[in-house]
């Protein structure tokens, strides 16, 4: 069936292009940007970590939330009932969950750990039998909980006693580590007596020294480097002790860190250096001490950003102070060409931009943005940086690679200030970027009323437009910003200025429902029926994105609801296309004509049902709109909604009288195009027979539209109505597998043995598809599978011939006749062993089908299944004893046909179950022959290399040699002359054949005194190779 989908006119432009927004700045430097992000991370993810005992420490919260102890009893009962009792207290009166969970799972001897002296704890463990190694959730040892509070004498008895000392937690927190965040050297001097390994590592790489030195605690880093800690251990970041103490400004530990031997330029995973850490503090000490150590004042990290940079970004004056005085480079550019003095700029740290300005920093340096420091400063608002960044002689009108100058950057964000300081600088105000963007357009665009009234009080042009003709009261139309629209206005913009799309600041305006401007555009003699380039007025454009105010007072202030767009649709038909109901109404309260028709024929209706808003196709029904209206294919609003399932505008058309069995009149459609187009008018009605097109019943059928199909049917819907092709519904739904559409339409009386024109039925379709379950539907409704279609196929021959094995099986189990044969002599099985279908060829043999059936000409299965080269049903044929030498009315064999199509596989496969290789057809070809005429080089090989002959003549005198020259299948030639080389002749050292087979040289070599012989080679060619010279 044709299709009868309605292609859509789409714009043949974009119109989002014609909404395009002027420029707006990205975030400075997405990716690490300045390092800010990267900085951020650093601080968060290694300096917490580090630095906070409850992160870690979460032991240190039960003593913490009780704050009481055990008493000393001599009977170990007392004790472990007031263990019990303490552990139920701070249950009850913990509130956090996790708490309570691990509270729970402590035996008295953890509890004992962190509320007892060292002799309760000692009689604990000989009386009460309790495991001194016992794990609560964690896990957690009592020696844990004992060193987390700094309970030395616990630890110390728990230890003697036998305490695992290393016992770590899942985290790989071990005792050693708690003691080091609470800074107990006690605890952690009896756990190092006793080998409490300090290389123990716990998640992302931390050990105990890490620990120490983040936090400062110079003698724990003493006493962990006296007892073999590594000094250059690593984090998962890379990052070692030394970074951790230079980071928080710990000089002391830093330094003992470098005499024993930590790397001072070490980098971590991101190249930073200690020297890049010490930047994050305040101590300048810190890198004055790193410095005498040797460290690399302009060490670059991954990025290339040196200390400098990062000190800058901090805000720590005396440590640039430190660096520069080092001989660091103050012009330094990392690898997006950043300066120190960018980052200082951008955020705003004005001490540092004064030293560095007075170090002489380079002003005009470009980052890779094209941006200097003084776009910065204006971009971020920093007035007092960018005054002394002037005052140093940054340049006024440095534009980016973008155009911008730091005026434009200042105006997009609105930092007024910095705009009145650079135009008392005398910044250029309509200077304008690569796209002739103006400082005036991008505060428009981005609404900052202050700083359009300053720039326009300063005397900026309002005509100026950007290469696509948007002006500053165009984006102000687009953003809803009234109050600096009225700016522009007063200071003479022009209000129907047209951009390249034709629009003008009233069509966007319109678009977007900014009713107050709309108001006050026309107001100022904006024209509300001026039309862009798609021939929308700002009333389509209020229409298509469903702004009813704006839409109600465009129409109050005289605009066009007649006007027809490009497409020729209406304002009704924007409005019905977007289902903008109150807009609809409006319209149609303003006498919308409901008959206006677009390019193609769509009535207001027809949209509104194609989509299925069924809000506005009832408006439009209360309006009297035609319900059975024609567009240009034949459609009516019916079939519309039909074919795309809207069950509830289907439901509104039918109580409002649409026809329900309607066929879509489109077999005359082009001759109602060709009396258009001579002026004439012509009605469909006066067509005869035109309405024979499928019904709105066929397209929700074919469509899978199940409900839609029910309520149709429900309705009176005629189950057996036909189309052109006398098809029906069914034989849709049967063709697309619409299972739930078939039940639907059975169950209504729809006729399982109808037949279309080429005399197909359901069961034809849906063989010839596969679709299975529309198959067994179809038999369970007493569906005739002896029916044969204009060609005499049967349902199962549709079923072999495409290959559908589920479908055939299902027939076959049904009875059908296995034999029955086409127009053409072919059964069942013969189709499937045609198309290559082996699973089917021997269902169909299994279950009694003639192995020996031909067609017509005498054709077996074996040379259908040669001829299409399919190996797998030929190589089953040959194993079921089908004769490889049966011969059609023309003699030709199932080697022929492989032969001729060029199948050497298949040829291979008959040759070894017994074909004749020289087997010669009426006109005397060999499979030689026609695999030599029809150029298969392969198969001529194949074929000579089983034996077949070379020189067999035809009943022409042709043999496979000259049909091939015949054809000029050079490469067939030079395949059968090597084979007949090898075969019967010598050729000399020469290259020339010998005319006697008995001698090895001709007779001009030997007068020359040379003689050669042929030495066969594995591709099949020859070799002349020489063996005496006289």
């Amino acid at each position: 069936m044709a299709n009868m989908d309605c292609q859509e006119f789409s714009e043949q432009e974009d119109m989002k292009t014609a909404l395009m927004q002027c420029e707006r700045s990205s975030s400075l430097y997405s990716q690490s940007s300045l390092k800010q992000e990267h900085d951020s991370l650093a601080t968060t993810n290694i300096a917490g970590h580090y630095k906070d005992k409850e992160d870690y420490n979460i032991e240190l919260s039960f003593v913490e939330e009780g704050n009481c102890s055990i008493k000393y009893h001599d009977n170990i009962q007392d004790i472990l009932t007031e263990c019990e009792e303490l552990k139920r207290n701070k249950m009850k009166n913990c509130k956090d969950e996790e708490f309570r969970e691990i509270l729970s799972s402590f035996t008295p001897l953890h509890i004992a750990a962190f509320t007892s002296d060292a002799e309760t704890i000692r009689l604990m463990i000989k009386q009460s039998g309790i495991d001194i190694n016992a794990e609560a959730l964690g896990p957690r040892s009592p020696l844990l909980l004992a060193c987390a509070t700094g309970n030395r004498e616990a630890a110390r008895v728990l230890i003697e006693e036998g305490a695992d000392v290393n016992l770590a937690r899942s985290d790989g927190i071990t005792p050693l580590m708690l003691s080091v965040l609470i800074n107990a050297k006690t605890t952690a001097q009896v756990l190092l007596d006793n080998e409490a390994n300090t290389s123990a590592v716990a998640v992302r790489g931390k050990t105990a020294l890490h620990f120490a030195a983040a936090n400062g605690f110079k003698s724990i880093v003493k006493l962990l480097l006296n007892n073999g800690a590594k000094c250059n251990a690593v984090l998962q970041e890379g990052c070692s002790s030394l970074h951790l103490a230079c980071m928080f400004g710990h000089t002391k530990t830093a330094m003992l860190l470098l005499k024993h031997g930590a790397e001072v330029d070490l980098q971590d995973n991101q190249g930073y250096t200690s020297l890049h850490y010490a930047t994050h503090s305040e101590n300048s000490d810190v890198a004055v001490k790193l410095l005498e150590f040797g460290a690399q004042e302009n060490a670059a990290d991954n990025l290339n950003f040196t200390p400098l940079h990062l000190a800058a970004q901090n805000d720590h004056v005396d440590v640039c102070d430190v660096l520069l005085e080092r001989q660091a480079d103050a012009n330094a550019i990392s690898r997006d060409r950043v300066t120190a003095l960018m980052l200082a700029a951008f955020h705003g740290n004005l001490e540092t931009v004064k030293f560095l300005c007075g170090k002489g920093s380079n002003l005009q340096i470009r980052h890779k943005s094209g941006r200097t420091a003084l776009h910065f400063a204006a971009q971020e608002g920093h007035y007092a940086v960018a005054k002394v960044l002037l005052d140093s002689g940054s340049y006024l009108h440095s534009c980016d690679l973008h155009g911008y100058a730091p005026l434009h950057k200042a105006a997009q964000n609105g930092h007024r200030k910095v705009c009145r300081l650079l135009l008392d600088r005398g910044a250029n105000i309509d200077l304008t970027n690569d796209k002739d963007t103006s400082a005036l357009i991008v505060a428009t665009n981005n609404g900052h009323y202050k700083t359009v009234k300053l720039l326009l009080d300063r005397g900026a042009n309002t005509q100026i437009c950007q290469n696509s003709g948007t002006s500053s009261l165009h984006f102000a139309a687009e953003r809803g910003h009234e109050a600096i629209a009225k700016l522009l206005l007063v200071k003479g913009a022009k209000v129907n200025a047209c951009d390249k799309w034709g629009l003008t600041p009233l069509h966007r305006a319109a678009k977007n429902g900014h009713h107050g401007i709309v108001k006050l555009l026309v107001s100022y003699q904006g024209n509300a029926n001026l039309t862009d380039n798609w021939d929308y007025t700002p009333l389509h454009r209020a229409s298509e994105n469903g702004h009813s105010s704006t839409a109600k007072l465009l129409i109050q202030l005289g605009s066009d609801i007649h006007a027809k767009d490009k497409w020729n649709f209406t304002p009704l038909h924007r409005a019905a296309s977007n289902g903008n109901t109150e807009v609809l109404n409006i319209l149609l309260t303003a006498n919308a004509n409901v008959g206006d028709r677009d390019a193609m024929g769509y009535t207001a209706l027809h949209r509104a049902s194609e989509s299925g808003f069924s809000a506005t196709v009832s408006s439009l029904l209360t309006a009297g709109c035609d319900v059975n209206s024609l567009d240009n294919q034949g459609l009516s609003p019916m079939h519309r909604a039909a074919l795309n399932g809207h069950d509830s505008v289907v439901t509104l058309l039918l109580a409002s009288g649409s026809d329900i069995n309607s066929g879509v009149y489109a077999q005359n459609t082009s001759a109602l195009f060709s009396y258009k187009r001579n002026g004439k008018r012509l009605e469909l009605d006066s067509l005869p027979d035109c309405n024979q097109g499928p019904s709105a019943l066929h397209l929700a059928s074919q469509n899978g539209y199940y409900k839609t199909v029910s309520l149709l049917l429900e309705n009176g819907a005629n189950s057996n109505a036909t189309d052109f092709w006398k098809s029906t519904a069914l034989h849709k739904a049967a063709e697309d597998g619409q299972v739930k559409s078939a039940e639907a339409l059975i169950k209504y009386g729809s006729d399982v043995n109808l037949q279309d024109k080429w005399g197909y039925t359901a069961a034809h379709r849906s063989a010839e598809n596969g679709h299975v379950q529309i198959m067994q539907l179809l038999l369970k409704h007493g569906v005739d599978l002896k029916l044969v279609d204009q060609w005499k196929c049967t349902p199962l021959m549709r079923a072999a011939q495409y290959g559908h094995y589920d479908c055939a099986k299902l027939i076959i189990e049904s009875g059908t006749n296995l034999d029955e044969t086409d127009r053409w002599g072919f059964s069942s099985y013969l189709r499937a062993c045609q198309n290559g279908h082996t699973k089917i060829a021997s269902l169909l043999l299994e279950s009694g089908a003639n192995p020996n059936q031909t067609t017509q000409e005498k054709t077996t299965s074996l040379m259908l299944a040669a001829y299409g080269g399919f190996r797998d049903t030929v190589e089953m044929l040959l194993k079921r004893k089908h004769n490889p030498n049966a011969t059609m009315d023309k003699s030709l064999t199932a080697l022929h046909f492989a032969s001729q199509k060029g199948h050497e596989d298949v040829i291979r496969l008959l040759v070894t179950h017994g074909a004749d290789i020289d087997a010669a057809d009426k006109f005397g070809y060999t499979p030689l022959h026609k695999a030599a005429f029809h150029g298969h080089e392969s198969c001529v090989r194949v074929l000579l290399h089983m034996g077949a002959k070379h020189d067999t003549e035809d009943k022409q005198g042709f043999t496979p040699l000259l049909r091939a020259s015949q054809n000029h299948h050079k490469d067939v030639e030079k395949t059968i002359i090597e084979h007949e080389t090898r075969k019967t002749r010598k050729v000399c050292f020469c290259g020339n054949v010998t005319s006697n087979n008995m001698e090895t040289v001709c007779k001009d070599c030997k007068m020359m005194g040379m003689y050669t012989v042929a030495l066969p080679l594995k591709d099949g060619g020859i070799d002349l190779h020489k063996v005496h010279m006289v």
